[in-house]
């Protein structure tokens, strides 16, 4: 189970950091 949340946690940061450079512009 701590491999599901790792995973998620990881995809979520990945999300982030991809998506908000674009709103800044």
């Amino acid at each position: 189970m701590h491999i599901i949340l790792t995973v998620a946690h990881a995809y979520c940061l990945y999300v982030l950091i991809n998506i908000l450079p674009l709103e800044r512009l």
